[in-house]
């Protein structure tokens, strides 16, 4: 048994052609509801299921009942690049309990979809202990694939390279300008509002003015990704 935690972001969905043309098999694309997801990101989820099913791959929602807003509420402070807990709590708590529920002898292998083309290249393909999975075998089989062989994957699989992040969680504390112009006017809001319940901004300024300086800039900086949500399928 195979499962990866996809945010269907480029990586994840070359990573999902990429055992389709293997023949890795069974495998089960697993994707956690953050509530966080921009507001036209279900397209995105629409056309994702489609293809996963029409592969024949096992599709899961997992709809955790504390999700972004729930967690910042709760602990009264948003996460930020010094601390990252949104990505272990909101996803990696929920994909670990629906494997311990599924593969109690831990034998599945977990797909990671990094490549390193954005996210520092793994240290190896394989992790044979995985402490954020149980201790199952990790696999990151898009190890040595630079970014024409992303692309090919992902036009192979019928998607157009986004490259940027994924829209998931949008916005991510490590948002660049270009991410605050793509924000659509009821993302701007709904964090507008939540700063406004916890009576602090998600980054150093209020997120308007944070699009507003995003807009008037001609820098549009370059897809960061620090690695810490890695693991749970974060990021790119």
């Amino acid at each position: 048994m195979y499962a990866i935690n996809a945010n269907f972001g480029d990586s994840s969905i070359a990573a999902i052609q990429w055992c389709v043309e293997q023949g890795v098999a069974p495998l089960y694309v697993v994707y956690v509801k953050t509530g966080w997801e921009a507001v036209s990101w279900q397209v995105r989820l629409d056309e994702a299921e489609s293809w996963v099913k029409k592969l024949g791959f096992q599709w899961v929602v997992l709809d955790p009942k504390e999700k972004f807003t729930q967690l910042v509420e709760a602990r009264k402070h948003f996460p930020s690049v010094k601390f990252q807990w949104c990505a272990s709590i909101m996803k990696g708590l929920p994909f670990l309990a629906w494997l311990d529920e599924l593969d109690p002898s831990c034998e599945a292998i977990i797909i990671q979809g990094k490549s390193g083309v954005i996210t520092p290249r793994p240290v190896a393909e394989y992790l044979e202990e995985s402490e954020h999975h149980g201790f199952r075998k990790a696999w990151y089989p898009l190890h040595g694939h630079d970014q024409a062989a992303m692309d090919a994957l992902l036009k192979r699989a019928g998607f157009e390279p986004l490259h940027h992040r994924s829209q998931e969680c949008d916005p991510c504390i490590h948002s660049i300008p270009a991410d605050f112009k793509r924000l659509a006017k009821e993302d701007i809001l709904r964090l507008a509002a939540l700063e406004k319940a916890l009576g602090k901004p998600m980054f150093e300024k209020p997120i308007q003015e944070m699009v507003n300086e995003a807009q008037d800039s001609s820098e549009d900086g370059q897809f960061v990704n620090m690695g810490c949500g890695d693991p749970f399928g974060c990021g790119d």
